[in-house]
């Protein structure tokens, strides 16, 4: 497996499964993320295996931390571990930094419940469910037979997050609400506080930064 800097070349395989594997309401534009990696605010990185697209993570840069923004692999290449595999080897690339990310957070996780209705509810997290033998029914979108229920949507956060803790990420303690959403952060290393994360997300969202997120 490659993990690398994603090329112009690239752009029409990760922008199909961005728009695809990310409901409308948790995608940024494209042309913003684009514009920040100029600046060297984020990173599009581009995974593959054996020179075969599989997926890709979108990263955002502060101070010695890091945000895994979107990660996902294709429907196609899931269930064979890739997802886990990806996930170690971006770990490694930041391993000398705090590495965080945001899931949403189970009913069952402290008594947390998503406020969103559940028949307006995505089945996916900013972070979409990354494939291998943790994956799920799809790419972040509703199931062949529709839209799944609130019971079958909190089995798969459930799922997405019990993926991430398995492979390494660490349980913080921080609940934020981001765009409406309850979400929790985890985290690659010990110690992580939403202080740290906050001069990162100001940059994300600048002026409408109070309006996207707020710690809970």
């Amino acid at each position: 497996m490659d993990i690398c800097t994603a090329g112009s070349l690239d752009k029409a395989f990760i922008l199909d499964l961005y728009q695809n594997a990310f409901p409308e309401e948790e995608r940024k534009p494209f042309s913003l993320i684009e514009r920040k990696a100029v600046m060297g605010e984020m990173e599009i990185l581009l995974i593959t295996e054996e020179k075969k697209r599989i997926g890709f993570a979108i990263m955002a840069y502060g101070d010695r931390i890091v945000l895994m923004d979107y990660f996902a692999i294709s429907q196609k290449w899931r269930g064979q571990g890739y997802g886990s595999a990806a996930l170690e080897r971006i770990q490694g690339l930041y391993s000398d930094r705090q590495l965080f990310l945001e899931v949403e957070k189970p009913v069952g996780v402290n008594g947390m419940r998503n406020d969103r209705m559940p028949e307006t509810q995505t089945v996916s997290g900013r972070a979409d469910q990354p494939g291998g033998s943790e994956g799920l029914v799809s790419e972040g979108r509703q199931a062949a037979s529709g839209e799944p229920g609130f019971s079958d949507q909190e089995e798969i956060r459930e799922r997405r997050r019990a993926f991430y803790l398995r492979n390494g990420m660490l349980e913080t303690g921080i609940a934020v609400e981001l765009s409406g959403v309850k979400m929790e952060l985890l985290s690659t290393m010990p110690g992580l506080t939403f202080e740290q994360c906050e001069p990162l997300y100001r940059s994300l969202f600048g002026p409408i930064y109070h309006n996207v997120i707020k710690k809970l």
